[in-house]
């Protein structure tokens, strides 16, 4: 099953980088997909090197943890997920 939940406000989730400095993210979707949650974040600081476009994506484990997703046809699949529901 796929799907994507938008979120009416912006959700704020502080991450600690690994130089231990906190890192707010806006939570920019939910994805459902092969019976994970994906989790797409935006930075709020600029200093990660992100452009404001550009977002990062978590897989939300059983035990709550977050992991940075780096499949690339994984990446891949959940992003056509968040642009198609973009242009609905």
């Amino acid at each position: 099953m796929k799907k994507r939940t938008n979120k009416p406000e912006k959700e704020i989730i502080t991450l600690s980088g690994e130089n231990g400095k906190n890192i707010d993210f806006e939570l920019a979707a939910e994805v459902e997909l092969d019976d994970y949650t994906y989790l797409i974040l935006k930075a709020l600081d600029s200093s990660m090197g992100l452009d404001p476009d550009e977002a990062i994506i978590f897989r939300l484990e059983a035990d709550g943890m977050m992991e940075p997703e780096f499949d690339d046809d994984i990446i891949d699949r959940i992003s056509e997920i968040y642009n198609a529901d973009l242009d609905n």
